[in-house]
């Protein structure tokens, strides 16, 4: 009897070693493939990525939930950048007394327009009266549409002045 149990143990424990080999084993496999796999998707998300800068003094849109639902994002007002953190975390004045810091995914650059009116001052007769003439572009737009219901031979003459309204 004691000579069965020793060839049960013995059994056991060579079950034991021969399992604790075969798991590393498959660990060190499923590194190996975990890292070909990571270097591939490194390659497929490398390909449009593009670096992103922002430089102290430009003004950046801020990525912020809405009011009505935390879950709905949306650009808020051009805010100032103060300073970096690191390399992607950059310090925005909120308001004159707040500072607070956001990584770049939650930032945007903000250009200001030119105005679209330029006022010119002009010196007629010496200097002595002055005219301020305003340029400006007036931009106009209208949209049309015909709806048939049913199809006749008949033209159906449309008059746009009293259908359509045209803004300047």
């Amino acid at each position: 009897m004691s000579e069965e149990e020793d060839t049960e143990v013995k059994t056991a424990y060579q079950y034991v070693i021969d399992l604790r080999e075969r798991i590393e084993e498959t660990c060190e496999l499923a590194k190996n493939e975990l890292s070909k796999v990571q270097i591939r998707n490194q390659k497929y998300y490398n390909r449009r990525t593009r670096e992103r800068k922002l430089h102290v003094g430009d003004s950046v849109l801020l990525l912020l939930p809405t009011e009505q639902n935390k879950l709905i994002l949306a650009w808020r007002c051009p805010y100032k950048l103060v300073g970096t953190v690191g390399e992607v975390d950059y310090k925005i004045k909120i308001n004159p007394c707040k500072l607070k810091t956001y990584h770049i995914n939650m930032l945007k650059r903000y250009f200001h327009r030119e105005n679209e009116q330029k006022d010119v001052l002009r010196n007629i007769d010496k200097g002595k009266q002055e005219a301020r003439i305003t340029k400006s572009t007036d931009k106009s737009s209208s949209v049309a549409c015909v709806l048939e219901d049913e199809e006749t031979d008949e033209p159906v003459a449309v008059n746009d002045a009293n259908t359509l309204q045209l803004y300047n």
